[in-house]
């Protein structure tokens, strides 16, 4: 497979970003505004303090213009994530459960609101470390599929579009062999 196909195969980083800002977080606004109209859905009433699901892109923007604090998601809490990394370590052929788009929500909300994380340095470290053994979970997966199956289940984003080149040659290559055990077949069977 060729370098311009695996680009045409894959996501860009901004092409998945674009796709994770759908996903509703919680904020808490600082400002007063009735319901919020936008082509994904009605957001509010906007009440100070009150927290309110928003997509992401709503929250980044009211985060750049000072108007509301992020919350932090469950899953990105400091407790979640050193359990999935001890789960990550331990368990060698499953993944832990995290959104499909961890790495870009993540990735968003530590760029632009590292203030509204209890611990910003230890919350990167640890994604860090979570994305780092997932990969070398993958790598070994994809090393090994010859000789036992590579379970995808809660794989995310990133990960599917780092692997999906892959995984789109050795369909191709089942094809054509399918194809070729067929065409044997069928040149074996006795006319009619």
């Amino acid at each position: 497979m060729t370098a311009r196909s695996n680009e045409l195969l894959s996501w860009s980083l901004a092409e998945r970003a674009f796709c994770a800002e759908n996903i509703l977080v919680t904020v808490s606004p600082n400002f007063s505004f009735g319901i919020l109209s936008l082509m994904c859905g009605d957001f509010g009433p906007f009440i100070p303090s009150k927290f309110i699901k928003v997509p992401l892109w709503v929250a980044i923007s009211l985060k750049k213009s000072f108007h509301c604090k992020i919350i932090c998601p469950e899953w990105m809490e400091m407790e979640a994530l050193e359990q999935c990394l001890k789960d990550e370590k331990e368990f060698e052929d499953t993944f832990y459960s995290l959104p499909f788009y961890w790495q870009e929500i993540s990735s968003s909300i530590l760029s632009c609101a590292p203030n509204d994380l209890n611990d910003f340095e230890q919350t990167r470290e640890l994604l860090q470390q979570i994305k780092e053994a997932r990969s070398k979970k993958l790598d070994a997966g994809l090393k090994e599929m010859d000789s036992r199956p590579l379970s995808l289940k809660n794989i995310g984003c990133t990960e599917l579009n780092r692997i999906k080149p892959y995984l789109i040659a050795t369909a191709n290559q089942l094809t054509q062999f399918s194809q070729g055990l067929q065409a044997a077949q069928h040149a074996r069977s006795p006319s009619t």
